[in-house]
């Protein structure tokens, strides 16, 4: 109602409202709406869902005429905790209403029309504001819920309602009605056996939590709730005019009519989306909808981290910000926005989807009013970006938990994480630590405390090896927590060279249990069908540890950095202890009791007699062959796999990934600086890999390893030759090419992609895939071994040829091991995806 006047109440000569007082009246509704949530959700059970919805009406016009009447301060808080009360009666009532009277193929598209109309009343309230005063404005609005009573009070009550209450008739009339005359049942036996079975259990709120599937579900309810109002979207809606007028004027239209555009593109996505969660599913939806609106609040928070932070004049580029806009927009309906009150009404039982409706709805709003009060403060002084920033940090804090927990794999993939801080820990500080009047280090010295670390893990793969086929997978990863934290620790307490030097070794005995184990453990607790996205996730969420190093870096001191970088491998270990080992290992040591326990919670109660057996078979046909290291090369089919792992492996590192990010700012440094920092640049450069990675993870299983390993090899050798010719012209020649750096970023950009589509990603996948069971941690080992110390050669040799050569050879170095690698994969790869291990 307010947000259309945010700009002209708190402005000109004799503003109306202060801007804190405007902040209270627009968030002070969510009091009003987490106050009413309970009542609302107690009166719905007690007197039914319709007049539940009824009284709304009456109410909201109630709240509009007081309004018209005195513009009293008082008497407006009054009006918005009213209005307060409607929001909880709508948002607790009505997706339960819809989601009882709606067929189960439809539920979900009438449950996204909720998000429709919603967004509907937005294009109405900017639009109409746009035109009339505020008076005329206010008055018109009250033709809406006129209109609501004169037509809804013709629909039936809820059949789920009638049956609680033993409504027989009244329950199988109004499904009658609901379904134009159908033929109704054997739904109606079907609703009345789900209620009988649901009433069983009816008592009080601790019903909410009384089962471990009641307590999953509320918690699902829970973050969806959570994730789609603290993503920003209750308060790009009522600050939109202060956003866009922030951004820059722009000439052609008003911040109101760019609001009203963007209303109108929620409305129309939202309307869009809605026929898609019945055939895509609700849970893709939400992910790419989550995904998707964190990298659009992170454009919008560049933006005005440029307006705000810097003299540049980035107004002229204001098409970032409306492009952010766009996607935020885009991404926000068609998964998050439409899909929780279908999720809501989905996942809790007829006995208590009022009440747990209520309880999330309740918890919503205090968290809404929270982040609508503090929007403007928080604009004011620290600045616009920040605000979106929080957005884009609070969709990873709200859903990392539910994702940790009910997603068991993710839980693995955090050592992954704290295996990509640990090797990257000196990388940002490339520059800052050899220059200026008294550099800490010489680059020298810097080279060899980046390097040191593949010693470490050169050293300790074998012994990790043995350590894991002895003791187990899981408690060969479980200790790089405690380990990790610890090395960070004692870092902060001396900055001595020789205990940094020992520091760097133990990280690297950090990396060969990563690099070692985790694919093993992956490939071993992942069914067929999934195996290559679940070993893509390795790439992802190292290629997330790069981008936090660089992020963090920008921002805090060393110390503090260092510092925020132990809570990864915290994480890791609280989550992490509650994963079961792998189920191979358990019938490589005869717990068959375990085995079968292990595999039946990875693959959450599914029926695993089958899968059960086949592994079972494959150890036995494996361990008849189990003895030493010389099985590696025992036949002709085993010098094949490791030959095959160790080209791919060795491919990988050395067509420039690992060289790429550590020395991210230097490569940009020596290429000219532009708009952005060297070491913003690296962010972006992270950003790319991670993205390119997480797209990448969902091909490998349709598209196949080896069609993917080539078109990976071939993209990054080309893109390798576009950097090679710019830094040639550079550097052997006197032309100014610096004007022409795109070329280089072209180049840049292609290898992120081309990198993360194939050989970032299916390293890990095709380690753990063309070992047998008896030989995969020392198969693995061996590769990690020879990956080591040629990684090791190579972080050492760059600066040196940088130097004495030229930054373009390292890039011809690169080149040729793509060309080569990409030769080998030709002829020698056969292809894996698809495949049960043993069939591989």
């Amino acid at each position: 109602w307010l947000s259309p006047y945010t700009i002209k109440l708190t402005t000109g000569e004799n503003p109306i409202l202060t801007t804190s007082m405007l902040a209270t009246l627009l968030s002070i509704t969510e009091i009003g709406e987490a106050a009413g949530s309970i009542p609302s959700a107690i009166f719905s059970d007690r007197f039914g869902r319709k007049k539940s919805l009824l009284l709304a009406g009456p109410l909201i016009i109630f709240s509009f005429l007081i309004s018209l009447l005195t513009k009293n301060i008082i008497a407006l808080l009054v009006m918005r905790i009213l209005q307060g009360y409607v929001a909880a009666t709508v948002e607790v009532v009505a997706p339960v209403y819809l989601a009882e009277i709606s067929g189960a193929k439809i539920r979900g598209t009438v449950c996204g029309y909720y998000s429709v109309f919603w967004n509907l009343g937005i294009v109405v309230v900017f639009f109409v504001s746009e035109y009339l005063s505020f008076d005329m404005y206010t008055l018109s609005l009250t033709v809406v819920p006129i209109l609501f009573c004169g037509t809804f009070i013709f629909m039936p009550e809820s059949p789920y309602y009638c049956l609680m209450k033993g409504e027989t008739d009244g329950a199988r009339s109004s499904l009658q009605w609901l379904r134009h005359g159908e033929d109704i049942e054997k739904e109606y036996l079907e609703i009345e056996e789900a209620v009988r079975e649901d009433m069983k259990y009816a008592g009080s709120w601790i019903d909410l939590i009384a089962t471990k599937e009641d307590r999953r579900a509320l918690w699902i309810v829970l973050i969806g709730c959570m994730a789609r109002y603290l993503i920003g979207i209750s308060t790009f809606i009522a600050y939109a005019e202060d956003i866009f007028a922030k951004a820059g004027q722009n000439n052609l239209f008003t911040p109101n009519h760019l609001a009203t555009f963007y209303a109108l593109l929620f409305t129309v996505s939202s309307a869009v989306a809605s026929f898609f969660s019945d055939t895509v599913g609700r849970r893709k939806l939400l992910i790419y909808s989550l995904i998707g609106t964190v990298i659009s609040n992170v454009i919008i928070a560049v933006y005005f981290c440029l307006l705000e932070l810097t003299s540049l004049q980035i107004t002229s580029h204001i098409w970032i910000m409306y492009l952010g806009s766009t996607v935020c927009c885009i991404f926000t309906n068609t998964g998050i926005g439409q899909l929780v009150p279908t999720i809501k009404a989905e996942f809790l039982p007829s006995h208590t989807r009022n009440r747990g409706s209520a309880l999330t709805n309740a918890i919503a709003s205090l968290a809404i009013f929270v982040q609508l009060f503090l929007f403007p403060m928080i604009a004011a002084y620290i600045g616009m970006y920040f605000n979106f920033i929080t957005f884009a940090a609070a969709i990873k804090l709200v859903t990392a938990p539910p994702l940790l927990l009910h997603l068991p794999n993710k839980r693995c993939y955090l050592c992954v994480m704290t295996a990509s801080f640990s090797f990257n820990w000196l990388s940002p500080y490339t520059i800052k630590l050899t220059s200026g009047e008294s550099p800490v280090l010489t680059p020298t010295i810097l080279a060899t405390l980046i390097s040191v670390i593949e010693i470490g893990e050169a050293v300790t793969c074998i012994p990790v090896a043995i350590f894991s086929d002895r003791f187990g997978r899981k408690i060969s990863l479980l200790w790089i927590g405690p380990l990790t934290a610890s090395l960070w620790i004692l870092s902060l307490f001396t900055k001595n060279t020789v205990v940094l030097y020992i520091i760097r070794l133990l990280q690297g005995v950090v990396m060969a249990a990563i690099e070692t184990v985790v694919p093993v453990y992956l490939a071993e607790i992942s069914g067929a069908e999934r195996r290559g996205a679940l070993g893509g996730y390795y790439s992802v969420f190292w290629n997330l540890g790069v981008l936090g190093v660089y992020i963090n870096s920008e921002y805090l001191s060393f110390d503090m950095y260092t510092l925020v970088s132990i809570v990864v491998p915290i994480l890791f270990f609280t989550t992490f202890i509650f994963m079961p080992e792998s189920p191979y290992f358990y019938l490589m040591t005869n717990q068959l009791d375990d085995a079968k326990l292990s595999l039946q919670w990875l693959r959450h109660g599914e029926d695993i007699k089958e899968e059960y057996e086949q592994i079972e078979e494959a150890v036995r046909e494996d361990m008849k062959n189990a003895g030493s290291w010389k099985d590696l090369v025992a036949t002709k089919k085993d010098r094949r796999s490791l030959l095959i792992v160790l080209v791919v492996c060795l491919s990988r590192y050395l067509i420039g990934t690992a060289v790429f990010v550590i020395f991210a700012e230097d490569i940009f440094a020596k290429a000219g600086q532009h708009m952005f920092t060297a070491n913003q640049q690296a962010i972006g450069l992270a950003l790319l890999f991670t993205i390119s990675s997480a797209v990448a993870s969902f091909f490998s299983d349709t598209v196949g390893r080896r069609k993917l390993l080539i078109y990976s090899l071939i993209g990054t050798a080309i893109s390798n030759i576009i950097i090679i010719v710019y830094f040639c012209i550079l550097e052997l020649t006197s032309l100014q090419v610096t004007p022409y750096v795109w070329v280089m970023y072209i180049g840049i950009v292609g290898f992120c992609i081309f990198t993360s589509i194939g050989l970032g990603q299916l390293m890990p996948t095709i380690k753990a895939e063309f070992f047998p069971s008896h030989t995969r941690s020392k198969g693995g080992a061996i590769t990690n071994l020879a990956c080591s110390l040629a990684v090791f050669v190579q972080i050492s040799m760059f600066p040196v040829i940088s130097m004495y050569v030229g930054m373009y050879f390292n890039f011809v170095i690169f080149s040729i091991v793509a060309v080569i690698g990409c030769i080998f994969v030709i002829i020698f790869l056969p292809e894996s995806a698809g495949k049960t291990l043993h069939e591989v």
